[in-house]
């Protein structure tokens, strides 16, 4: 008898302390909790919100510190403070929750992978993962980020308009769709390596990515148009950059500079304007390539100092290049000019692109340029022109300095028998084509000299 009441004894203290390793709670209206205090881990079972206000859970027991936790598929909240503070790695949220409360996670140096299933909107509150400064890899929304200064890989699932992108900044814009990102220059994480943007993404707002030296490479997606002021600036180990379609219309003031890896660059169709130092300093960009017509301006110092680029062909249909665009070029050594509506070339715009030997122009009437925009070039370079208008240049302000204009030499078109010696009109019909005489000498509407 004795012995089976000690086997009953022993049987329920070894119940007792089974009992004491797991502790259990409720953390919603159908949403439950067990913490093993062994592992020190959490499972979240049931479905529903968590409301932590309600129901007192494991953030009132100073005896439990969790070190993991699971989710179920059917949670669809984090109540706020839910984690704060504890010893969490990782951190893996199911796409079912959709309302993230105030510093949810934030507080966590142990945090090192924070990665929320979802895609497209979720409420949030701003810098829910605030000063988890060790969080080294992020998949979400750009506003639940603040101060996360070690992060290398960033994947952004849906970003907000009017939030700055890294610092704690309470905005209320939770019921805006954002097709913008923006970055805040001093709050940028340094140490990121990779880089993916969301695919609906409309805008890439100002200083994004600044001084992410580490980051490898980026691709723009396919509904980018317009890409802000020193968005990857000084992204010193940026060595690829790719367009997914041609949307793109604007790239920004600083937008690349001193990107000093960046070795090749293939603008899409579409590019209307390249802003102030765009890509200033990228000192290893050695082919530069418009794909289509569509770039009408080139900002000031907008390719200063890319001093590998060698040769440059520039779109028909721009019309101003600014103030030093394309200083200290010093391996350019052929600039073509494909279209006729070249308006101005600011000053210095070509200085000290001492390795230029031939320089090729559409226009007829001279651009306007000013006294540095060649300072440094050789003016016995060729300088190839229309028929008809190298005068005009050897007139023309500051071109008069150089020494050789090439001219086309004039086709010549068999168009019969004309008597042009006793001819007063300027101009003939002959076979249906409209002919100008000009000192007895036939030319057509292109300017081509005819020989009769």
């Amino acid at each position: 008898m004795l012995q089976r009441i000690c086997t009953i004894i022993l049987a329920c203290l070894s119940f007792s302390w089974t009992m004491a390793d797991t502790i259990t709670g409720q953390c919603g209206d159908s949403l439950y909790w067990s913490f093993d205090t062994e592992n020190r881990h959490l499972d979240i079972t049931g479905k529903g919100k968590m409301q932590l206000y309600k129901y007192p859970a494991w953030t009132t027991n100073n005896s439990i510190t969790v070190a993991s936790v699971s989710f179920p598929d059917s949670i669809t909240s984090i109540d706020s403070y839910a984690f704060e503070e504890q010893e969490l790695t990782e951190v893996i949220i199911p796409a079912s929750v959709k309302k993230f409360g105030r510093d949810a996670f934030a507080q966590m140096p142990s945090l090192l992978r924070f990665e929320y299933e979802g895609e497209g909107y979720a409420e949030s509150e701003n810098g829910i993962l605030y000063n988890c400064y060790n969080l080294r890899y992020f998949k979400g929304i750009t506003r639940m980020l603040a101060y996360n200064d070690a992060l290398d890989t960033l994947i952004v699932t849906y970003g907000y308009a009017s939030a700055s992108f890294l610092n704690r900044s309470y905005v209320d814009d939770s019921h805006a769709y954002d097709k913008r990102l923006f970055g805040k220059y001093d709050t940028i994480p340094k140490k990121i390596k990779t880089y993916f943007l969301p695919s609906e993404l409309e805008e890439i707002g100002d200083f994004l990515l600044c001084y992410a030296t580490n980051l490898g490479g980026i691709t723009i997606p396919k509904k980018v148009h317009t890409i802000g002021s020193g968005a990857f600036l000084r992204c010193t180990s940026l060595d690829s950059l790719v367009f997914m379609s041609d949307c793109l219309q604007t790239i920004g003031d600083s937008a690349f500079s001193h990107c000093s890896q960046l070795s090749e660059l293939s603008l899409p169709k579409n590019i209307q304007s390249i802003g102030h130092s765009a890509f200033l300093g990228c000192s290893s960009l050695d082919s530069l390539v418009f794909t289509g017509d569509g770039l009408q301006t080139i900002g000031d110092s907008a390719f200063s100092h890319c001093s590998q680029l060698s040769g440059l062909s520039l779109p028909k249909n721009i019309q101003s290049i600014g103030h030093s665009a394309f200083l200290g070029c010093s391996s350019l050594d052929s600039l073509v000019f494909t279209g006729d509506g070249l308006q101005t070339i600011g000053d210095s715009a070509f200085c000290n692109c001492n390795q230029l030997a031939k320089i090729s122009l559409q226009d007829t009437l001279p651009p306007i340029i000013e006294a540095h925009t060649f300072e440094g070039v050789d003016r016995s370079i060729p300088i190839h022109v229309p028929l008809g208008s190298s005068q005009r240049y050897k007139e023309a302000p500051y071109w008069c300095e150089f020494q050789n204009f090439i001219e086309p030499a004039p086709p010549t078109t068999n168009v019969g028998e004309v008597n042009i010696r006793n001819t007063t009109n300027k101009k003939i019909l002959c076979n249906g084509n409209l002919l100008f005489i000009n000192n007895d000498t036939i030319y057509n509407i292109m300017g081509q000299k005819i020989t009769p």
